[in-house]
C-alpha cells in the first residue's frame, strides 16, 4: 500500500507539474481547443461503431469504456454521494471504491490552494482574474489524466497503462492572505480517512506568493503531504528540512538573479539599486541579487518597500 501510494503521488506531482507549466499562460485557448476537438471526435462514426443508442456517456457504457470518458464532474458527483463499496488502508488517503457494475477503481482528491480574490485594507475584497487562469489549468490537468488524454501529455494513456486512479478535485481561494490558506489546509487535514465524501488530500496544488506557499508547505509537510507549485520563487522553499514535500515547475529567484546580473555585467553596468517588497519573494530576491552581485564586484544598494506602505 505505501508503494502504491508514493507511486500515486509522484504521478501526481510529475503530470500536474506538466500541466501546470504548460497550461497556465493559455489554459482558457487550451480549453477552447478540447472542446472543439471533442466536438469533432464526437462526430466521428468510427468511435461509435458498436454503441447502440441507449448507450450514453454515463458509467459503466460501452460509449464510457471505449473512450474512457465520462462526464468531466462525473468522479466528484460520485464522490460526493457516498455511494458504493469503498475503503482504505493504513490510514491512505486513496479510496478504493468497488462500483455498482462491479468495476474497482481508485479515487484521490487533488486540493487547488490558489488566489481568486484579495482581501483590502477598507474590508472589502477584488477579484483577481488573472489568476483564474491556474483554476482552469488544474481542471484541464485532472481532465486529462482521467481521460487518459494525450492532448498535451504526449503518451499519457500508455504511461498510465491499466492504472485504475482517478482524480477529484476541490478549487479554494486563498485571498492571496498566508492565514487564509492555512486554515484551508488545515480544514482538509483534519478530516478522517474513512468518509468518501468528505476526502482527506494527496496533494496541493499552490499558493502562488511566496509569503503564502511557505507556510502552507509546512503545514503539507507534517501531514506528510505533496504541495506542487507553479508561482512561488523563493529560493527559501529549497529548504527540504523545512518543506520536506514542496515541489515547483519554474527556476527560482537564484537562476533569475545570475541571469539579471549577467545581463548587466553585458551592458558594463558596476552599480545598480534594487527596490524590493519586504516579504519572502522579495526579500530572498534582494539576497540571491546581493550575492550574485558581489560576486562579479559589483555595487548594489537595496531598499525594502512593505505593500501596506501608503504614498
Amino acid at each position: 500500500q505505501n508503494t502504491s501510494l508514493a507511486y500515486i503521488h509522484v504521478m501526481i506531482q510529475c503530470l500536474i507539474a506538466i500541466l501546470l507549466l504548460v497550461l497556465a499562460p493559455q489554459s482558457v485557448a487550451f480549453l477552447r481547443a478540447a472542446n472543439e476537438q471533442r466536438t469533432s471526435v464526437d462526430h466521428n462514426p468510427k468511435l461509435w461503431e458498436g454503441v447502440t443508442p441507449q448507450d450514453t456517456p454515463t458509467r459503466g457504457s460501452s460509449f464510457a469504456k471505449k473512450r474512457n470518458r465520462r462526464p468531466l464532474n462525473y468522479w466528484d458527483d460520485l464522490r460526493a454521494s457516498n455511494t458504493g463499496t469503498f475503503e482504505t488502508q493504513n490510514e491512505s488517503a486513496v479510496y478504493r471504491v468497488t462500483l455498482d457494475t462491479n468495476e474497482t477503481v481508485r479515487l484521490a482528491h487533488v486540493v487547488s490552494i490558489i488566489p481568486f480574490s484579495e482581501q483590502l485594507a477598507n474590508g472589502t475584497r477584488r477579484l483577481i482574474d488573472s489568476f483564474g487562469h491556474g483554476g482552469s489549468s488544474v481542471i484541464l490537468a485532472i481532465q486529462h489524466f482521467n481521460e487518459r488524454s494525450s492532448l498535451v501529455v504526449p503518451n499519457l494513456d500508455k504511461i498510465l497503462g491499466d492504472c485504475n486512479v482517478y482524480l477529484t478535485t476541490d478549487i479554494r481561494d486563498t485571498q492571496l492572505s498566508p492565514i487564509v490558506a492555512s486554515k484551508t489546509a488545515l480544514e482538509y487535514f483534519g478530516r478522517s480517512h474513512n468518509d468518501l465524501s468528505l476526502p482527506f488530500p494527496v496533494a496541493l496544488c499552490g499558493a502562488t506568493r511566496s509569503a503564502v506557499t511557505e507556510p502552507l508547505s509546512v503545514l503539507s509537510g507534517v501531514y506528510e503531504t505533496t504541495v506542487v507549485n507553479g508561482q512561488s520563487t523563493s529560493s527559501s522553499l529549497d529548504n527540504k528540512d523545512m518543506f520536506p514535500t514542496f515541489s515547483r515547475t519554474l527556476p527560482t529567484n537564484r537562476v533569475d538573479s545570475k541571469a539579471v546580473v549577467a545581463y548587466f555585467k553585458s551592458l558594463g553596468v558596476t552599480h545598480f539599486g534594487v527596490l524590493f517588497i519586504k516579504d519572502p519573494y522579495g526579500s530572498e530576491y534582494n539576497r540571491d541579487l546581493m550575492s550574485e552581485a558581489n560576486n562579479e564586484k559589483m555595487t548594489v544598494i537595496s531598499a525594502a518597500w512593505d505593500d501596506g506602505d501608503e504614498g
